[in-house]
């Protein structure tokens, strides 16, 4: 399973640099830090503490590979490093993650480790679809395809934002016993709203903040963040 994960990571590598070689374009690069006053992600609070959450992106044309984290301040049990990829096209984009979740109380954590019944990583597939410009309904489905979650769950989500507000509904659904709850049903609904507050004349900071409901876990979370 190693020599095939290298090779696949090898195989994207190549293309993406072929694909910037050819086209003459400059690669872009990009990176962000949230702090959030709780880690809630699909529903479920993850570390019970503030978190610092970076990630950093770097594409060509429609292609992206990145990395995302989460650091929790007053659990520091619970640390969260995600690698990605993702290609658009059309109105649709097509992702593959590798959720890791960090033992902080080993001093291996056996990263590299990819074999069926020994490893903590999770490789995900995702597709968003958006409608249209006019009518911005996102249609989000996730499916848990190897890994530790032995369950593969599966995740549904459709959310709303037009394109002159700042508040996004969402709701979220899963298929089944898994991650995501223990049985089918919804278990993430809720509303989010940005803004955006000017500190100088080039520079301004998003405020976020989220009020997410868990039906199934009967469980609500208001969440507040910013992103430098």
């Amino acid at each position: 399973m190693k020599f095939k994960v290298l090779i696949a990571i090898l195989f994207f590598y190549n293309f993406v640099f072929s694909q910037e070689s050819d086209s003459n374009k400059v690669l872009n690069f990009s990176g962000t830090a949230d702090f959030v006053s709780r880690y809630v992600w699909r529903g479920t609070d993850f570390g019970n503490s503030p978190a610092i959450q970076p990630d950093a992106e770097l594409s060509v044309k429609n292609f992206t590979i990145g990395a995302w984290g989460s650091s929790s301040i007053n659990n520091l049990s619970f640390l969260e490093t995600d690698l990605f990829t993702s290609y658009k096209i059309w109105k649709l984009k097509f992702s593959c993650w590798d959720y890791f979740f960090m033992n902080t109380d080993s001093v291996k954590n056996n990263y590299f480790e990819y074999s069926t019944n020994k490893t903590k990583h999770d490789l995900s597939f995702e597709t968003e679809f958006l409608l249209s410009e006019k009518i911005p309904l996102k249609f989000l489905a996730a499916y848990n395809f190897y890994g530790a979650d032995s369950l593969h769950s599966t995740y549904l989500e459709i959310s709303y934002k037009s394109n002159n507000s700042p508040v996004v509904l969402f709701a979220g659904f899963t298929t089944g016993n898994g991650w995501y709850g223990n049985q089918s049903g919804f278990v993430n609904l809720g509303i989010a709203v940005t803004k955006e507050y000017k500190i100088s004349d080039n520079y301004s900071i998003p405020f976020f903040c989220k009020l997410v409901f868990n039906p199934q876990k009967q469980n609500v979370h208001i969440v507040a963040g910013i992103t430098f």
